[in-house]
């Protein structure tokens, strides 16, 4: 049987330099996890490697408390102490203030590959939000779970983009949100 090395799993075998001494924030849910469903948030916490200041939640929030739809707020997460910042609630997007206590933000999400999901428009709006900020990004890439190979359905009409529809990609996008992410 084949085995799969993500991306978080890489990073925590042999972090790279470029990371070591940096400040960096996660963006990350309950689908960031290891091949022993450890949470990336208490891994990456506690490697003594790496120095872990923020935590940024997509819907659900990061801990995956939220219901889909409901508001995620803001607040502290009670594991690690880090200030857990909400992409979905007030602002989908982070802001100049929710970025400056981070020189690199990680992503650590499992997308299901398809079009119509919240998580690759907040990774999306993450990395515009990096890129204005002169935030360096590093997506800890997952396998899509539909295998890749695949892509059908309609392209999404620019004019019906939405939070649930950000690109001109088909449904069915063939994808891994680190090549939704380059896209």
């Amino acid at each position: 049987m084949a085995s799969v090395t993500t991306g978080l799993e890489r990073l925590l075998a042999g972090p790279p330099a470029e990371l070591r001494g940096k400040r960096l924030g996660l963006l990350t849910n309950p689908s960031g996890i290891d091949h022993r469903l450890r949470s990336s948030v208490n891994l990456l916490a506690a490697h003594p490697s790496l120095h872990l200041t923020a935590l940024y939640g997509p819907e659900h929030g990061v801990r995956g408390a939220a219901q889909a739809g409901e508001h995620v707020g803001a607040g502290i997460d009670t594991v690690t102490g880090l200030h857990a910042h909400s992409l979905y609630g007030d602002r989908s997007s982070p802001t100049a203030d929710m970025l400056e206590a981070i020189d690199i933000l990680l992503i650590d999400l499992q997308d299901i590959g398809v079009r119509f999901t919240t998580y690759i428009s907040t990774v999306g709006l993450a990395l515009d939000a990096c890129a204005r900020q002169g935030k360096d990004v590093v997506i800890l890439d997952r396998p899509n779970p539909l295998g890749g190979a695949r892509v059908a359905g309609n392209k999404l009409e620019p004019a019906f983009a939405s939070f649930v529809g950000t690109h001109t990609v088909p449904i069915l996008h063939g994808l891994t949100i680190g090549e939704f992410g380059r896209l």
